[in-house]
């Protein structure tokens, strides 16, 4: 008698651990098999660790109208979220508890639709806006450059001047609405040499001091007596610094060089006018009419406007502050944020180059560089630097110090629009068009959000500009996108693209967000912000809430999908931080299985007739009809789980969907038995 024949198993098991990102591009059936055909508020970190993220704060401050700008800053090493609204008025809030409200500036004082922001330091917030014009913000005093005097320029120094503090300046027309003030310096602007002393040598360097002065008035010896050294000849080093000039025949001593007994009749003019108040609301620039006892006669200056009145875009680079406006980029003078003038190194430059086919919508400073963005292009500007001025023979100054700097485009084809999209991340500059998210690595812009294809025609840029920032989720840094989502199940509401490691995932914190931006009160972590309108939420920042979690896999084909495929069993592999529940289904790529009903089986024939099994056994052929996915509910509790059920299911492909509210939940794996049966199609 022959011995049995060994059955063999045909069951097999398909473990799923090894957790790429999410893929939209194709249908569930096609993608990677490690991609997922959905992931929301579950990040992908490595294999076996597919980890939900936290949930947002709750309302950590509200402003009394609708916001719809904000950005970070940081006032004295203290960081605060600064919110723009469309009524005009912005506010600061403290990042960190109790995450107080300040007013920066009533409703009305700007436009309510275009205002921008840049760090100064940590000491200023420099405010540009399309209408209302060029603000700063100190923490506590706002002041604003629109309709301001910037400087004044001296046309002639005049002669005579004895005292400064007496000296008055007043200005004149312009029609203000708060006349500026002004304060005034003198210095010497012709000597003549009465004494010519002894044993001086040409070189020598004199000192002349008395009055009172900052800084005294310096005189070189060009020539003298070969056999005296009386002094033959001299020029004025520098006019120096005074506020009450000596008297002209006693109160002058000669000190340095290597003679003795030289005396000089010094005539004092007006070498420096400082504006100790700007003014405001001048609709032109002021005279100003120079009287006072002090004052000499002869003088004259102009008065230079503030010429950054309006703008759209403003960035901090290379110690200086620059502000585009339409075509325009407009720099301030080193080292400051708000000298404008040309004469002390300031300036402007126009972007003429047809690849700039609009105006400048984003200015933005990474990596060593200042990036202009156009709505399909890049530039970038480096190597910012002051040539030195040339001088005559004579000393009179041939070509003065100007500010020069390399203007190169990156790109004649890409760009952006959305300005709220441009960040740092790492080394990258990353920004968001219509058609996908581009990086910026040295000077080639690359698309890297391919996986969001099938989901992009979706978004909502029209009535919504894309927001963004950098926040690290679950120990990763990340940068994530704020859109306006055109759900097809759900209804309109917003979602938040993430990537990291080139892989993407989404996540919600809130269906009526509207603006998102990175905050730092931990100093390195980078933290996400965002805000309905009225409410500051901090995202990703408590693992205590429940948070809605959906995973879809891949509709797996198990090598071939031209097999029919019947489950016998799912199960989960999970580490969960707190008692509830998980929801799991076995999806196919129809939903049809298996019922109750039955009917009867026709032949090529058309013939009605039973069904005869692999055993010679007449039966019924069971109908295949659209039904509820087979669902099973997991109770998690705290600590790891491994669990799962029986599933008899059939499909030419297998997956699952996962749900969950659960925090701080981490999916190990996910498993499926199956066995293939006929080789067809349905």
């Amino acid at each position: 008698m022959a011995a049995p024949q060994q059955q063999v198993a045909t069951k097999k098991n398909l473990p799923f651990k090894e957790f790429g990102g999410v893929n939209t591009q194709a249908a569930r059936q096609v993608i990677e098999d490690i991609e997922f055909a959905w992931l929301e508020n579950v990040m992908p970190i490595g294999n076996g660790n597919l980890k939900s993220v936290p949930a947002p704060s709750t309302s950590l401050q509200t402003v009394p109208s609708t916001c719809y700008y904000m950005q970070e800053g940081n006032l004295n090493n203290v960081a605060y979220m600064f919110m723009f609204c469309t009524d005009g008025s912005a506010y600061q809030v403290l990042l960190t508890s109790p995450y107080t409200r300040t007013t920066v500036a009533a409703a009305g004082t700007f436009s309510g639709t275009l205002t921008r922001i840049a760090q100064w330091k940590n000491s200023n917030i420099v405010i540009i806006d399309t209408t209302a014009g060029f603000f700063d913000w100190n923490g506590s005093v706002l002041d604003v450059y629109k309709g301001t005097v910037q400087s004044v320029s001296i046309t002639a120094a005049g002669i005579g001047f004895t005292n400064a503090t007496t000296t008055t300046l007043t200005p004149s027309g312009g029609t203000p609405s708060v006349a500026a003030t002004f304060t005034c310096t003198i210095g010497i602007n012709l000597a003549t040499n009465t004494t010519a002393g002894t044993n001086y040598a040409a070189g020598d360097v004199l000192t002349l001091v008395g009055g009172t002065f900052t800084s005294a008035a310096t005189i070189t010896v060009s020539s003298a007596n070969a056999g005296t050294g009386a002094i033959t000849g001299f020029n004025i080093l520098s006019q120096g610094v005074y506020t009450i000039a000596p008297n002209p025949l006693t109160g002058i001593t000669v000190i340095g060089g290597h003679g003795t007994g030289a005396i000089f009749t010094l005539v004092f003019g007006l070498v420096g006018v400082a504006v100790a108040t700007p003014g405001s609301g001048y609709t032109s620039a002021p005279t100003i009419a120079i009287a006072g006892a002090g004052a000499g006669t002869g003088a004259s200056v102009s008065v230079n406007m503030n010429t950054t009145a309006t703008g759209t875009s403003i960035a901090t680079y290379a110690g200086r502050m620059w502000v585009a406006n339409g075509r325009t980029i407009y720099f301030s003078a080193p080292g400051t944020y708000n000298d404008f003038n040309p004469a002390n190194l300031a300036g402007s430059v126009i972007m003429t180059d047809e690849t700039l086919k609009s105006n400048i919508t984003r200015l933005f400073s990474a990596n060593t560089y200042l990036y202009i963005f156009g709505g399909g292009s890049i530039n970038m500007i480096s190597n910012v630097a002051v040539t030195n001025p040339t001088y005559s023979s004579t000393g009179a100054i041939l070509t003065p110090a100007t500010t020069i700097f390399s203007n190169q485009n990156l790109t004649p084809s890409v760009g952006t629009e959305m300005s709220f999209s441009v960040a740092s991340y790492f080394r990258s500059v990353m920004f968001m068009v219509d058609y996908g998210v581009m990086a910026l690595s040295g000077s080639t812009p690359q698309k890297i959000s391919d996986p969001l294809d099938g989901i992009f025609p979706l978004f909502d840029f029209v009535s919504r500009e894309p927001s963004c920032g950098e926040v690290v989720i679950n120990g990763v840094l990340c940068m994530a996108y704020l859109v306006k989502y055109n759900d097809t199940a759900a209804g309109v509401r917003s979602l938040i693209c993430v990537f990291f490691n080139k892989k993407w995932y989404f996540c919600s914190q809130g269906t009526n967000l509207t603006f998102a931006a990175t905050g730092s009160p931990d100093s390195d972590i980078p933290g996400l912000y965002g805000t309905d309108g009225t409410n500051l939420y901090r995202l990703f920042s408590n693992a205590i809430l429940p948070i809605s979690q959906k995973i879809q896999t891949k509709l797996w084909d198990m090598g071939d999908s031209l097999y029919i495929k019947q489950a016998y069993k799912m199960a989960l592999e999970f580490i969960s931080s707190a008692t509830g529940v998980i929801n799991v289904s076995l999806d196919t790529e129809t939903a049809l299985f298996p019922l109750a009903t039955s009917g009867l089986w026709v032949n090529t024939a058309l013939t009605q007739g039973l069904w005869v099994n692999g055993a010679g056994v007449s039966g019924v052929w069971q109908t295949f009809l659209p039904a509820s996915k087979s669902n099973y509910v997991v109770p998690a509790s705290v600590g790891y789980s491994f669990t799962g059920q029986d599933a008899t299911q059939f499909g030419n492909y297998l997956g699952l969907t996962v749900t969950s509210t659960i925090p701080g939940l981490t999916y190990m794996g996910m498993y499926l038995q199956y066995e293939a049966r006929a080789q067809w199609v349905r």
